[in-house]
């Protein structure tokens, strides 16, 4: 028998061969996992999304395989960090059902999002798996010395089967996340998602027109409303039996206090994102229904608006808000002061936990602890109105370690059944204390997590919209309601019920206490899957980019958005898009202040919390959009109080969540030591999800504080800078200081 040896030009194509599968093995496996979590059968999009995986993937070896050149060490980090990138995204379509937009990557690349997403992975085996893999194959090819790869060839290749890609057209109707690798999908985004201009400011106008269903005018009832992070319509087989959908899975206690209530089977969500759900709810207002800054940020610098706490307060009702989270993150302890909240408290206020992150306490704790607020507003003698917003069901999911969901769930789903056990006890808690008697309480989320699996592309988008709403009215009335609401109708049915009709006419919206004949268009968006749609008058639905391009629109039956019961109508007609883009461009407010300069926290004095072991979020998620040419100017000044103790602190300027502007860690710091900086930074290019961030990491020691004397973020308009003055960085000071 003859052994024929292998020639040199037969080890390099072997070894050129198992590089390019170290760069391929990644996104193609966290496809496959992608799809199997999701029960979806293969189709068209996912030929469409292996394809743009191909090209991206031979685009990365081709790279790598350069770099080898200079450093085995550098082509083999890039292939590591094009691993961990993957599962990132992994991890963003397993949450939230949409690829990683690079403009709201700063979720994830926020400190809490590191340690609870990236460091804690949902499928941590299989990021393991990957890594271990690739590192291996990329040994075997470079074994043998210098690797000698057809880069050229392979780049080439990748370009063109990544333009292919590219050019294929989106189909609205199927999950992004299955026609593209996240990557590609930013690019289309960049290149195709223009800023509408901006058109006259949303005109508020609330309508009260409609019949009452109930006796209204219930003057000096208190109010709880109750916001339940992410959780949807989906979830409760109440909603989805008068939907004829199928359940996503089972909350059994908020499904009890449904149909023994009065609960609505068409809620709109009207965006992702918590500081723009809770902008709908609380305002009576639009969110921004494209990507861009929230108005809640916006609210800061930019117009007044009359919100639901204020005008509260004036008619003699005490205002508390209450939230399990860090309340300087998204600005809210701000906001929520400004638009009328007499009493704010966030994770601080929470004494004690059966679990505790940095996205605050657990869902039992914070809603055990509730009822003692709910006590002292109970025997001031005054009318309240009391906001609840959990933080458990937010991932990392904050729940004890020890709970076990009834059903064996795990993630979202186990937190979402924990979170609905909490709920059940906290009402049973009010009703034993009588507070059912004399208290409207309304039941809803900040947005919808919607459907993650068992479903089809269509439905799984629309049910990022799908929002609930439970009614609790001292009448104990039960009643199905099939009219479709959405969030900003919530703060005129609240002034409808206690009769204070001046006040609502200074919202938008309809109340849910009153039936109307005629319909009307209800709009909403998605900033992860960067689409807006609605529900017209006539029934129709209507889903378009954010470019308004490719619009595609269905005939629903009995105007049940949420219904699988549609039927495609082709073309789609040129009025409703344009009726739609009106509607979108008047809920982009107009900017009234010149210059704006944003307080980064309104709390001067921070508690380093003693039992929280990760950083700490101090300030941040502000994720505001800055033209080209804004000059941006940073100045932060804290000092380090307390006996005896040392912590380290981080800070850093980020936007599109992967981009750092300025970055540092600070030397570990004891008390009485302080740290100012000053800096300004001039893009080139306009910046989206712009975020100024504040950690703060105990090393040891106890009761220690944070003491800022300066933290505000200002943005000065292209106009009124300098021209004379570069683009780019530039710090102005850096200080230090030290106790002897």
């Amino acid at each position: 028998m003859t052994v024929r040896a292998q020639g040199p030009d037969s080890i390099s194509s072997t070894r050129a061969g198992v590089w390019v599968l170290a760069a391929l093995l990644a996104p193609f496996v966290l496809r496959g996992a992608a799809l199997l979590d999701s029960r979806i059968e293969l189709g068209i999009p996912d030929l469409h999304g292996f394809l743009s995986d191909l090209g991206l993937g031979l685009l990365v070896a081709a790279v790598s395989a350069a770099a080898t050149r200079r450093s085995r060490w550098l082509g083999v980090g890039l292939l590591v960090l094009w691993v961990v990138g993957g599962q990132g995204n992994y991890e963003h379509v397993v949450t939230n059902g949409a690829n990683l937009s690079l403009a709201d990557a700063g979720n994830l690349a926020d400190a809490t999002f590191v340690l609870g997403s990236a460091l804690r992975p949902t499928a941590p085996g299989l990021l393991v798996s990957l890594l271990a893999i690739t590192v291996l194959l990329a040994w075997l090819a470079l074994r043998r010395g210098r690797l000698y790869f057809p880069w050229l060839l392979i780049g080439s290749a990748g370009l063109i089967v990544t333009a292919v890609s590219l050019s294929w057209s989106e189909n609205l109707a199927a999950l992004a996340w299955r026609q593209q690798h996240f990557v590609a999908e930013n690019v289309r985004r960049a290149t195709r998602d223009p800023l509408l201009p901006l058109g006259e400011a949303e005109l508020r106008t609330g309508d009260l027109r409609g019949r009452p269903w109930l006796d209204l005018g219930r003057a000096g009832r208190n109010v709880l409303l109750i916001l339940v992070e992410g959780i949807s319509g989906a979830h409760l087989p109440a909603v989805t039996a008068a939907n004829g959908v199928e359940l996503g899975f089972a909350l059994p206690q908020l499904d009890r206090l449904a149909r023994e209530n009065v609960y609505y089977t068409s809620f709109i969500a009207q965006q992702r994102q918590t500081n723009r759900g809770q902008y709908a709810l609380l305002c009576g207002d639009y969110p921004k229904l494209l990507s861009g800054s929230p108005k809640m940020s916006e609210h800061l610098v930019a117009g007044e608006i009359t919100c639901l706490p204020e005008s509260m307060a004036a008619a003699g009702y005490q205002t508390v808000y209450l939230q399990a989270a860090p309340l300087a993150y998204m600005l809210k302890d701000q906001f929520m002061p400004r638009i009328g909240f007499s009493a704010v408290h966030g994770d601080e206020w929470f004494e004690a936990a059966y679990r505790r992150s940095r996205w605050g306490v657990d869902d039992r704790a914070f809603f055990e602890q509730s009822v003692r607020m709910v006590d002292q507003l109970q025997r001031s003698g005054k009318p309240w109105f009391l906001t609840l917003l959990t933080a458990g069901t937010h991932h990392p999911f904050t729940l004890p370690r020890d709970y076990r969901a009834a059903d064996g769930s795990t993630g979202f789903r186990r937190a979402a059944a924990y979170a609905d056990e909490a709920l059940g006890s906290f009402v049973r808690a009010l009703e034993r204390a009588g507070v059912l008697e004399q208290t409207l309480i309304l039941i809803t989320s900040d947005e919808s997590a919607g459907i993650q699996a068992g479903a089809d592309d269509l439905a799984r988008t629309i049910s990022q919209s799908w929002g609930f709403m439970i009614a609790l009215l001292p009448e104990r009335t039960r009643r199905r309601i099939d009219d479709p609401y959405m969030q900003l109708d919530v703060p005129i049915s609240i002034l409808d019920y206690l009769g204070l009709s001046r006040a609502a006419s200074d919202f938008t919206g309809r109340s849910m206490f009153r039936h109307y004949t005629a319909g009307r268009m209800l709009a909403f968006g998605n900033t992860y899957r960067r689409i807006v749609g609605a529900l017209n008058p006539a029934g129709h639905l209507l889903l378009c980019g954010e470019d308004f391009e490719g619009c595609l629109a269905w005939e629903t039956v009995d105007g049940l958005l949420f219904s699988r019961e549609r039927r495609r109508m082709e073309p789609v007609a040129p009025s409703e898009i344009e009726e739609l883009r009106r509607v979108v461009r008047r809920t982009l407010r107009l900017r009234e202040s010149a210059r704006e300069i944003y307080e980064l926290i309104g709390q001067r004095v921070v508690r380093v919390l003693d039992e929280l072991v990760d950083e700490q979020l101090v300030f941040g998620g502000q994720f505001l959009f800055v033209p080209a040419g804004t000059r941006v100017e940073v100045e932060i000044d804290v000092e380090l109080q307390g006996n005896d103790g040392k912590v380290s602190i981080y800070h850093d300027l980020t936007s599109r969540g992967d981009v750092y502007h300025y970055s540092r860690r600070v030397a570990d710091m004891r008390p009485g030591d302080g740290f100012r900086v000053r800096y300004s930074y001039t893009p080139e290019q306009p910046l989206e999800k712009l975020e100024n961030r504040f950690m703060v990491r105990r090393l040891s020691g106890r009761n220690l504080s944070l003491n800022f004397k300066t933290a505000r973020m200002r943005l000065m308009p292209r106009a009124q800078v300098d021209t004379a003055e570069r683009a780019g960085f530039e710090l102005h000071e850096l200080t230090i200081t030290r106790t002897e």
